[in-house]
């Protein structure tokens, strides 16, 4: 410990002594080190630590399989039959998120509603801070409705109130008594929720066994695994395939982790950034290491008397890893700050779209691996100049005083150069494809006019407005209210709007042709519109006609479809007065219009066949209003409420947002990955360049009397200057060529982020080395130019 606290003092001394050297490597260091940490800190939220519940390990989602989905919802009777029996399961429990009105108040406003099975709380293993959960029972048709009330919204809406237990609310138009109060931090783990609900209270909930539309987590039971449950679980499933074949034939079940689940969109882009930000950490790594030896050359001869004086090659390669690690701390300490610093910016960014109840902070992991990555650091870019200098010729270097470096601390400077050249190409490439896919993604037409367009949702009360003929009412006199709204070009009401929720999909058959098997039926998205909905959203109509006042619930059923349903179904016949058999709701409709087809769910979806029906023939207690505006949209949201509340003054009304605002919020996770990426890259791309300066920098002056002499002997500054550029181009081509090659392999682990391009795009294979040669040759100019001015006499009278 003498002997280390000793090396530690010396080398303070001689870092100190050369600050200039000492911040740029702190500063290197820090921007790749602090990277790492941000990247990981979420790393570790989402995928390393376990979900906030107890034993979170055995939370498993339960979901039906047919031959066309994967991950299908479940009916009432199906859940009931694999509580019976099943015996790898402790507990079954079935949950619906929805929002529902809550009304009887000031003003009417809307809630996060979680309707679940009397079991869920138990599932969970959590217990109320204030009263109970829901007991065994309420959760049967008939039961007393009770609610159980979330920590923060009985703190922020009913302000702490204890005595809220007890109370009732007034939910979708029916009273709920207040039973319990979750504690704080409690989330429900599939999505966030304000107030949970008995699951027979779901206005859409069915004892039919052909009514799915539950979602089903189970807790799996100490000692069974995974694949032991999905055995038992198909076999369960076989048996209800032979005693109900009307609905379950071929109906399998998948069991999938609760936090594999809620991570699986996150994780591919968080590998993608790790990998990035390793590459950042390496190119750094590689630039302090130049600088070290570097900085070597002028040690050898203190090295060189070091060895001469006794010590050893172990004493010496100590003392320069001592160092190095001194520098590499100092680095991981400014890396933290700059690390805490991109947490807070990440957890505040919606595209990052981490779970429920999951945070990112700097706990111990986080505090752990950065100083981890600076131990490993330290050793990685110090070994190097350790080795080197512990292998001091010490009789030449004692008679030349420690001048000259050897071809070969100049032959491993040029492979770090190298190195870093190839990694920055790696990830220039992968930005420039993200960057390719975004403006692809902003280039892309939704089928529809985005501009000053205002949306906003709702639900009628099913007990308020029992009958679909009350239900239209009330849509039709909203429209009217608002098209009478000065600077209201028009209104429209449509189920689902498009990038505002998953659209919904239905099977279908043609009267005219022969049933496909079943599992194999041709399927469409499904949409309900009213007449002036196309009108109002600029989708352009190619054929026919679109919904209009006459289409009523009286009259035949019309429907509407998208260009790509009629070239798939009908590509060498007239669409228009076909008859198309509707799976839900099951009817038998005439085809009047084909539009053009719109990107409801992602900018980059494929196209698809899409269906509208009237919403009219076929009203619903949701809707989704649609307000085209002469100006900003958003300015006209208090006077569309006031319309609507004209109607009805306890109808509440959410998500009031502009269509620009969904439209951008669906490319947010490209946006955000081509954004960091893109960052990244400038970063490795800049460091990079002070590498190849700093090389040719150092090559210019340690061959002073070289050019010295070329001068005088008649050589032109042109010479000199094609010299140390030859020698910078020829270092900055071998590095983009190996990062090339690299980058087919790599960019392939990307192909299913892309859009509009592909992984082996031609343009960026060309561009992003080009621009990569010209920053290089920028860095290369500067020690070039200055070795042009070298006086001959200078130099010669220096050596």
């Amino acid at each position: 410990m003498q002997i280390l606290w000793q090396d530690v003092r010396y080398g303070a001394r001689m870092l100190m002594k050369k600050p200039g050297f000492t911040l740029i490597a702190v500063i290197t260091l820090a921007l790749g080190i602090g990277a790492n940490t941000t990247i990981f800190s979420v790393v570790n939220a989402a995928l390393l630590r376990s979900l906030p519940y107890e034993r979170a390990e055995q939370l498993v989602m339960v979901y039906a399989r047919t031959k066309s989905e994967l991950r299908n919802s479940v009916s009432w009777p199906e859940l009931r039959d694999w509580q019976a029996q099943n015996q790898s399961f402790s507990q079954l429990a079935a949950f619906v998120p929805q929002s529902v009105n809550l009304t009887g108040r000031a003003e009417p406003g809307r809630v996060i509603g979680g309707f679940v099975t009397a079991n869920f709380f138990d599932l969970l293993k959590v217990k109320p801070v204030l009263g109970r959960t829901l007991l065994k029972g309420e959760d049967e048709v008939g039961a007393e409705p009770v609610g159980v009330v979330n920590y923060a919204v009985w703190r922020d809406r009913f302000g702490a109130d204890p005595n809220l237990i007890g109370q009732t609310l007034t939910l979708n138009g029916q009273l709920f008594t207040v039973v319990g109060i979750m504690p704080e931090g409690f989330h429900s783990p599939y999505s966030e929720v304000d107030i949970w609900l008995p699951i027979q209270t779901h206005p859409n909930f069915s004892p039919d066994r052909k009514a799915s539309g539950l979602e089903v987590m189970g807790r799996l039971k100490p000692r069974v695994t995974l694949p032991q449950a999905q055995a038992e679980m198909a076999t369960i499933a076989a048996g209800l395939s032979q005693r109900y074949p009307e609905t379950n034939l071929e109906r399998g079940v998948n069991l999938i982790g609760l936090q594999t689940l809620l991570v699986e969109r996150l994780k591919g882009n968080l590998m993608i950034l790790f990998a990035a930000v390793g590459f950042v950490l390496l190119i750094a790594c590689a630039n302090v290491a130049n600088l070290m030896l570097g900085r070597a050359v002028t040690r050898q001869r203190e090295m060189a008397l070091r060895a001469a004086l006794g010590a050893s090659r172990l004493r010496i390669v100590r003392q320069i890893l001592t160092e190095s690690l001194m520098l590499s701390l100092l680095g991981g300490a400014l890396g933290l700050l700059l690390g805490k610093w991109g947490m807070d910016a990440l957890a505040t960014n919606s595209a990052v779209n981490l779970p429920p109840g999951v945070t990112v902070n700097l706990d111990g992991y986080v505090f752990g691996f950065t100083f981890g990555i600076a131990l490993l650091t330290g050793a990685l870019f110090g070994l190097l100049p350790a080795l080197r200098l512990s292998r001091t010729d010490l009789n030449r270097t004692l008679k030349e005083g420690g001048a000259g470096s050897g071809t070969r601390g100049n032959r491993m400077r040029d492979s770090l150069v190298v190195v870093q050249f190839a990694l920055a190409m790696m990830l220039l490439i992968g930005a420039g494809l993200m960057i390719r896919t975004f403006v692809n993604l902003i280039g892309s037409h939704p089928g529809f006019n985005a501009k000053n367009l205002l949306t906003l949702e709702y639900r009628v009360p099913r007990n308020k407005y029992p009958d679909a003929e009350q239900q239209w009412r009330f849509h039709e006199q909203v429209v009217a209210n608002v098209k009478a709204l000065p600077g209201v070009q028009s209104a429209a009401t449509i189920f689902t709007l498009p990038h505002g929720a998953e659209i919904g999909t239905t099977t279908f058959t043609l009267p005219d042709r022969a049933t496909p098997p079943a599992g194999q039926l041709p399927k469409a998205q499904t949409n309900r519109a009213d007449a002036n909905y196309f009108q109002t959203m600029g989708i352009q109509l190619l054929k026919g006609r679109v919904f209009t006042a006459q289409d009523k619930i009286d009259t035949p059923p019309v429907i509407v479809i998208s260009q790509t349903m009629a070239r798939r179904f009908w590509p060498h016949d007239e669409a228009v007065g076909k008859q198309v058999n509707v799976d839900f709701p099951k009817f038998t409709a005439t085809v009047v219009g084909v539009v053009a087809d719109v990107k409801h769910n992602s900018l980059d979806e494929p196209e698809q066949p899409q269906l509208y029906l009237s919403f009219a023939q076929n009203p619903h207690i949701f809707a989704s209003l649609v307000v085209r505006t002469n100006g900003d949209a958003l300015s006209f949201s208090n006077a569309v409420r006031g319309a609507i509340w004209a109607v009805d003054k306890d109808q509440p009304v959410w998500k009031v947002r502009t269509m620009q605002w969904l439209l951008e919020r669906s490319i947010g996770s490209q946006r955000l990955i081509m954004q960091l990426l893109a960052a990244l890259s400038f970063l490795a791309m800049m460091l990079a360049a002070v590498g190849i300066y700093g090389v040719l920098s150092y090559s210019v002056s340690q061959q002073t009397r070289d050019i010295g002499v070329r001068l005088a002997l008649g050589a032109q500054p042109r010479d000199i200057l094609r010299l140390i550029l030859k020698h910078g181009l020829a270092l900055t081509l071998v590095g983009v060529a190996i990062g090339l090659a690299g980058s087919f392999a790599l960019t392939r682990l990307i192909i299913g982020m892309l859009h509009g391009v592909t992984a082996t795009d031609p343009l960026t294979f060309v561009v992003i080395p080009l621009i990569l040669t010209m920053v290089a040759l920028v860095a290369c100019w500067i020690p070039a130019r200055r070795a042009t001015r070298v006086d001959p006499m200078i130099a010669l009278r220096c050596e």
